[in-house]
Order: C-alpha cells, then structure tokens, then sequence
C-alpha cells in the first residue's frame, strides 16, 4: 500500500509509517520544507493550513526524536 517501512540500524527498531507520515517522509526527503509538506497536506485532505502544519510538524518531531531524520528547517 501506500505505507513505509522504517528500520532504525542503532537499535534494529522497526517503524511502520502510515499514509500521511509516510508522504511527509517522503516530501522531506525530496527537500520540502515543512511548511511546503503542511501546505500539499491542506489542499489533498481539505484541512484547515493550522492543523495540516501541526500534524506534520508533529510527524517530523517523532522521525527526529526517534532517529529517523535529521533536523530540518
């Protein structure tokens, strides 16, 4: 489907990813900003910019505390 699989090589910890984390992880890869991230998030799900930027700075606070990311701007 449309979901990530993620393995942390420090500790074998295995992340399952699902549909929107799985595009944010993939849009910060591809050099997207989060704000750029909220902004898709806001028009594909027809959410509100302020919920669309939390949930995906929420996402990318997780990735990050857990290794998954380096920190982004």
């Amino acid at each position: 489907g449309s979901s990530v699989v993620l393995l942390n090589l420090v500790d074998s910890s295995y992340y399952v990813l699902n549909e929107t984390a799985s595009l944010a992880f993939r849009a910060v890869l591809g050099g997207k900003t989060s704000q750029q991230i909220a902004a898709s998030f806001s028009e594909e799900y027809d959410c509100s910019a302020d919920q669309a930027a939390a949930d995906v700075a929420e996402t990318i606070e997780y990735l990050e505390k857990e290794g998954l990311l380096k920190a982004i701007g």
